[in-house]
């Protein structure tokens, strides 16, 4: 076609319009009547609802699109024999302006009496939700225009108005969005084979059964979604006998639906945290090779080596991904070297990010480094899912680690990094030779020493208090020199330095105990790890027994990290409770069956005078009358807030500040009512509040460090930036979420 011919027939006021948009539709293919091109924005062409009719002149073509204000679609076509860009006064639809046509006079504005406008105006003001523009113009015969101009709206009450209908729109938006994704779910996959759909979006958008009917009832209970799928879960869980039937359970709801997997979390967290880890997954890692059903978490073998970033590469979370739980299982709670069993531990351990903090499931990263095992029964299993070899040296190790540090780093360039369970040795190794390099930090010496330095702060003071002393005249000793032993002593000495002490004098106040005794510096082949607190005060014979040991500290706090079940003995508890009036016991060793005391025992021999905290859950007790709360040193007070404080900033380090500061908004953030039960960490149930205030007060030290890259929370007041770190807490997608 000639735009040019076409367009030199038009009259002048029409010739501008046509000449302006002629550009935007080409001419349509020989013998078609097909939708012309378009690229730029017009509101008579570009919309969804527009459609395209063929007139009995298969030259004509229209695309109409009913406006909001006029009775009769608007017109357009590039047929030069149309009727349309020729001008008609027989026609007042088309493409065109209105009043570019011949034979079109404007129409006269609008009229109304004083009285009808003082009308409009009194309803306008006083309910303009309920009489709105195109009701007015119902009512008094005029026009939309004519309301606007003679009863505007303020600026603030339209604003109010927008915003709630806009609310309204997204609301409806959403539920139609729902109901539609199941239906086209069934459709598909009643097509393919059984059904496997998530029932959560379906149960929570109030779908009636009506809407999917023809493709629902063979396969699906015709009353599904008038019954509470979440209690019929918890049924199923609670039903199970044992732990790990109910770790299995657990698993395989969030497969089916993981929404609903974390909303029974969220809402049971007393229930079900003790079963995604200490102390239920523990019999996970140790039975996970025969156990195992899906993949649930990245595998870097040692035989991947020289191509890590290609394994990497097939995580599907991509530059999205946030957060990695990265072990090696070489030591995994107390039990052992577990090899490539040890991926439950990442897993569990992400799905207390997700719960704690809010962190989203889909930018998380479970990865269980394949290194070989040194255990042989896992070697010598057929059904072992890792490589069968034994672990490497310190410098194969150490250049399988550097690669792997440093594709994480290319692959994941926003990732913080958790190490885990990795051996004593090791553990201390790669957190000295990563954390100034990349956002990195080890749980089992940096969060289980934060957390315990919280517990201990509060078990301090109920401990000083009642004996009248100074909290600087507090003495510690350790049972149990490990990673996870020096580590907490090493937090500990912060207990004494934000007292004024010097780092000296802290370690002064801190003893250590290995299975070989009491740590001194003449022990010959002493681990250099255990040198910080090896004891230069001591030149007696060798002290072994934990009896004596106490009666030459005589400490104020006796914490155990040693893994050897009942190692507090009967005679060792009665002693510390003789030396002191509050005495300080922390069994702190995973799981319960490692634990060095029970709680009911520490409460019974020093007569309910124990300020108790263990590593794995205790329910409460009753004696000689008096109900006895334990506390738990859970690391997962710590470390989600930690990790969430950490995300947020955009920290390039994770600073020994930020940890200090974790563990002491942990410390301050028991309620009154907590504290008048003395009680020395908070009730767990409200783990989603105490993270946000963890990770508020760590952005402020990586501000005051120098180290956050998030500018934008620098000039916030701690009010401000604690809401919007609240508002980044993710929430599983529900309409209602009651407490079951």
């Amino acid at each position: 076609m000639n735009v040019s011919r076409v367009v030199s027939s038009l009259r002048p006021s029409a010739r501008s319009y046509a000449t302006k948009h002629s550009q935007k539709f080409p001419r349509p293919k020989p013998g078609t009547a097909e939708r012309p091109a378009y690229h730029a924005p017009d509101p008579l062409v570009n919309n969804p609802k527009a459609a395209v009719t063929t007139l009995h002149d298969e030259n004509l073509t229209f695309i109409h699109r009913p406006p909001p204000s006029a009775p009769s679609p608007h017109s357009f076509t590039t047929n030069p024999s149309s009727p349309l860009l020729m001008g008609t006064p027989k026609s007042v639809d088309g493409p065109l302006p209105p009043f570019a046509r011949p034979g079109l006079q404007k129409p006269d504005p609008p009229r109304a009496s004083d009285e009808t406008i003082a009308e409009i105006r009194k309803l306008r003001e006083n309910e303009p939700e309920k009489y709105s523009r195109g009701e007015l113009a119902r009512m008094f015969n005029v026009t939309r225009s004519f309301i606007s101009m003679v009863a505007p709206l303020k600026v603030q009450k339209r604003k109010q108005i927008v915003k709630k209908v806009e609310a309204e729109h997204e609301a409806a938006r959403s539920r139609w969005s729902q109901r539609h994704s199941l239906v086209k779910a069934i459709r598909i996959q009643i097509k393919t084979g059984p059904i496997h759909i998530s029932l959560h979006s379906a149960i929570f958008s109030n779908m009636s059964l009506a809407a999917v009917n023809s493709t629902v009832t063979p396969r699906i209970p015709p009353y599904l979604f008038d019954t509470d799928h979440r209690q019929r879960c918890l049924i199923q869980l609670r039903s199970k006998a044992t732990g790990l039937e109910k770790y299995i359970y657990l698993s395989g709801l969030k497969e089916r639906d993981p929404h609903l997997f974390y909303e029974l979390t969220l809402n049971n967290l007393l229930e079900i945290v003790p079963i995604l880890y200490t102390p239920t997954v523990g019999d996970a890692c140790s039975s996970y090779s025969h156990i195992w059903r899906r993949p649930e978490g990245l595998y870097v073998s040692i035989e991947s080596k020289g191509h890590i970033r290609d394994v990497l590469r097939t995580w599907h979370v991509g530059p999205s991904a946030r957060i990695a739980v990265v072990t090696d299982g070489s030591r995994i709670l107390g039990l052992g070297d577990l090899g490539a069993n040890g991926l439950p531990i990442s897993i569990g351990k992400l799905d207390l990010y997700i719960a704690g903090a809010g962190i989203k499931p889909t930018t998380t990263v479970p990865i269980c480094l394949d290194l070989g095992t040194n255990t042989q029964k896992f070697l010598d299993d057929p059904l072992y899912l890792g490589v069968r070899r034994k672990r490497p040296g310190t410098e194969e190790m150490d250049a399988f680690m550097q690669e792997f540090m440093d594709a994480m780093k290319e692959v994941f360039p926003q990732l913080l990094v958790q190490f885990e369970d990795f051996s004593t040795d090791n553990a201390f190794r790669y957190l000295e030779m990563f954390r100034s390099k990349y956002r990195v930090f080890n749980d089992d010496i940096q969060g289980t020493g934060a957390v315990v330095l919280s517990g201990f702060i509060n078990a301090a003071k109920l401990g000083s208090q009642a004996a009248g002393t100074r909290l600087e005249d507090q003495r510690i000793l350790f049972f149990g020199a490990g990673s996870a032993g020096i580590g907490v002593a090493k937090q500990l000495v912060s207990f004494f330095t934000l007292l004024g002490l010097t780092e000296e004098e802290a370690k002064r106040r801190i003893y250590t105990v290995d299975s070989k005794g009491l740590i001194t510096a003449d022990r010959k082949g002493l681990q250099e790890h255990k040198i910080y607190f090896a004891r230069t005060d001591y030149s007696g014979p060798p002290l072994t027994k934990l009896t004596d040991i106490i009666n030459y500290v005589k400490p104020t706090a006796l914490l155990g990290l040693s893994t050897i079940r009942n190692a507090f003995s009967e005679d060792v508890v009665r002693l510390m409770a003789s030396l002191n009036k509050r005495p300080i016991i922390f069994p702190l060793s995973n799981p319960v069956s490692l634990c060095e005391v029970d709680y009911a025992d520490a409460v019974e021999w020093t007569n309910g005078s124990v300020v108790f905290a263990s590593g794995s859950p205790y329910k409460p007790i009753e004696f000689e009358g008096k109900k006895y709360e334990p506390g738990q040193g859970n690391n997962m007070y710590i470390f989600p807030g930690l990790g969430l404080g950490t995300i947020v900033s955009k920290a390039r380090h994770v600073t020994d500040s930020m940890v200090e500061q974790a563990s002491i908004a942990l410390s301050a953030s028991l309620t009154k009512e907590e504290k008048d039960t003395d009680l020395v960490y908070p009730r767990l149930i409200r783990i989603r509040d105490i993270s946000a205030q963890i990770a508020l007060a760590v952005v402020r030290a990586a501000q005051k460090d120098g180290v956050d890259e998030n500018a934008l929370f620098r000039n916030l007041s701690d009010d401000a930036l604690l809401e919007v770190i609240q508002s980044k807490q993710w929430q599983p997608p529900s309409h209602r979420s009651p407490r079951l």
